[in-house]
């Protein structure tokens, strides 16, 4: 098996996008933008670019007199500000990242500014199922309530924190705040294959489900725990308030598959549907092979004869332990590959002869 295997003062809770008043500004262009590229100006193998179509939710924090996040926690500067890529082709040489209202940055040299963003990976901001979100001027964002069931395949990013800053950088491929988001879910892709080509067999994926799954719990950053060289890297989920039934891939029609990878994402036709990819960060609990309980993966094929035998179709329901599957639990920012092998066991013949049972016959004499 294949396994490549987010709070008190200002808080803010957000249920929509949210606007804020122009605050005080100057007579010289030092509006407040944001970089949303990778670490570098050129992308690396474990990066990719912010998509200019996506909106995030911006936060900053005001300090002074040289003060320094995180000792100090300062005061609301930027209050969940929505921020989008907005094309400035003579100024900013194609695109900047911006407030639809503008910000900008305190005169004094001892002032700075300290930056905390969110996003969802798309053009929308909000929330569903009632999940709320926060921002807390030291220990950064938190989510309560969120549920993936009602957040379904939401691509749940927090961006480092961008402390004590006094102006736009170029750090990334734009000037601007760096932003670089990191993903706090755990991401999930199923390969499916038979362990070899079986003569007049035709195997079919019908549907994958996570039993009993953690569904619902509340994130924290924690920026201001750990230190810097590791606090923007990490955060932590609650265990779950609750859980359910969480299916990744479901089929109207049974989706053949051979010996070869089929990977359900990438290669799903019409006939299939991946209904969910993300998944909570959570502990799993060891399960029973075999038994429909929470902490199981119910995976559901059938197999088809199609020559040599009376054709027929087997439905197959297999229960498998989440645990053993993800060999652990499922953790944050981590994509797992798992790759699940069917096979058959061949009917075998095992044949042995009953020796002859000796009987001693009458003795006759013959006269």
């Amino acid at each position: 098996m294949k396994k490549v295997f987010l709070i008190a003062a200002a808080v803010v809770a957000f249920a929509a996008c949210s606007k804020n008043e122009v605050l005080p500004s100057s007579s010289i262009n030092n509006e407040i933008s944001f970089n949303v590229a990778p670490r570098t100006k050129a992308l690396t193998t474990d990066q990719s670019a912010f998509g200019v179509e996506n909106h995030f939710i911006s936060y900053a924090y005001f300090l002074t007199d040289d003060k320094k996040w995180p000792t100090n926690a300062g005061s609301i500067y930027i209050d969940g500000a929505e921020v989008k890529s907005t094309e400035d082709l003579a100024a900013k040489g194609g695109r900047v990242w911006k407030a639809e209202n503008s910000y900008y940055w305190p005169k004094s040299e001892k002032s700075s500014l300290t930056f905390f963003a969110w996003s969802k990976n798309t053009n929308e901001c909000g929330l569903a199922g009632g999940a709320t979100v926060s921002c807390h001027p030291q220990k950064g964002i938190a989510f309560t309530g969120y549920d993936v069931t009602s957040n379904k395949n939401v691509d749940l990013l927090v961006a480092d924190v961008a402390a004590n800053k006094h102006g736009n950088d170029s750090l990334y491929t734009y000037s601007g705040v760096p932003t670089l988001f990191r993903h706090k879910l755990s991401y999930v892709i199923f390969k499916v294959k038979t362990q070899k080509k079986y003569a007049g067999k035709e195997f079919a994926l019908k549907s994958i489900k996570f039993v009993g799954l953690g569904s619902k719990a509340s994130y924290d950053q924690k920026a201001d725990s750990l230190t810097a060289s590791v606090y923007n890297t990490v955060g932590e989920w609650a265990a779950p308030d609750s859980t359910a039934d969480q299916v990744y891939f479901n089929a109207t029609t049974p989706v053949v598959f051979k010996d070869a990878d089929f990977v359900l994402e990438t290669e799903a036709t019409a006939k299939t549907s991946v209904k969910q990819k993300y998944y909570l960060p959570q502990a799993l609990t060891a399960v029973t092979p075999g038994a429909d309980v929470a902490g199981s993966i119910e995976v559901v094929y059938t197999i088809k004869t199609t020559e040599g035998e009376a054709v027929s179709t087997e439905t197959v329901t297999r229960y498998i332990s989440a645990k053993s599957m993800f060999a652990d639990d499922l953790k944050i920012n981590k994509k797992y590959t798992c790759t699940l092998t069917f096979s058959l066991d061949e009917i075998t013949w095992d044949p042995a002869v009953q020796d002859w049972e000796n009987v001693t016959a009458a003795d006759i004499t013959i006269q």
